[in-house]
């Protein structure tokens, strides 16, 4: 969700040179991002990062996360810099009380508030994956019983309330007549195993994040949505999709009307999506 910014920041503000500060584990989501000169990891330790963060003498800190974490890498830099609004208060509202006074606007729009000030505008281009130019095609990536066909159960969800139920997982994939992908991270190893065990260990696979986008560009259809840590959203199944999503109401819909918001790295920017 936070591509735009960096795309826009890299665009539109001259000799702009963009770092990008994350946990390793998602370092995979932006690594192949060309609108990003460097890209920063954590394990979760800030020790290690905030003296060499220092040593770049950057002029301004986007914070897109606004936690405890990046407070402190404020504190520290004391540097120029412009916060994300969370609205957490009016969440906590909307989820608990069903009072709602979150701003009819996508999440996209509430980020790029943080570089308004900077003279960045909306391009309308939506969102960016960017593939390793080292994945070519399914054949590197599924065995041969794969190659004619396959769909793709993203089952990846940090909160129960996210999550399609796994014994509705295993009645879907029961019915289907192709080999099933999926897609998770090692959080999701036992719903996958049971989902295997139903179904049968022959024609179900497992694959990491960015394996997974490799395969999702080449799929013919799809089960489900990619969310990969940072919103990667909305390659959804053209046809008989069941995906479980965030009430629109928080920001999270399609961010360019009926088309895939979308675009990934040698393809993928056509496909509809379903809501």
């Amino acid at each position: 969700m936070t591509s735009p910014v960096v795309r826009m920041l890299k665009q539109q503000v001259p000799n702009a040179e963009v770092h990008f500060l994350t946990k390793k584990s998602f370092d995979s989501v932006v690594v192949n991002n060309p609108f990003i000169d460097k890209v920063w990891t954590t394990d979760g330790s800030l020790k290690d990062v905030i003296p060499n963060l220092k040593a770049e003498k950057f002029d301004e800190i986007i914070d897109l996360h606004a936690n405890l974490r990046t407070w402190r890498i404020k504190q520290s830099l004391k540097v120029k810099s412009s916060t994300f609004n969370k609205l957490n208060f009016e969440k906590w509202l909307l989820v608990n009380f069903k009072i709602n006074r979150l701003p009819a606007t996508h999440i996209v729009n509430r980020y790029l508030k943080t570089v308004e000030h900077l003279g960045v505008m909306n391009d309308g281009e939506g969102l960016n994956f960017y593939l390793d130019n080292s994945i070519q095609s399914n054949n590197q990536i599924l065995p041969s019983n794969f190659q004619s066909g396959y769909w793709v159960a993203v089952i990846e969800a940090n909160h129960a309330t996210k999550r399609f139920p796994t014994n509705k997982w295993i009645e879907v994939v029961k019915q289907i007549n192709f080999p099933v992908v999926i897609v998770g991270d090692k959080n999701d190893a036992i719903v996958a195993s049971e989902i295997e065990n139903a179904y049968g260990v022959t024609g179900v696979g497992r694959l990491g994040a960015l394996l997974a986008i490799g395969v999702t560009q080449h799929a013919a259809n799809r089960l489900g949505e990619t969310n990969l840590g940072a919103w990667v959203q909305e390659v959804l199944a053209r046809q008989d999709g069941v995906w479980a999503k965030l009430t629109e109401i928080l920001g999270g819909y399609n961010l360019l009307g009926n088309e895939t918001d979308v675009g990934i790295g040698r393809g993928l920017t056509n496909l509809k999506a379903t809501a």
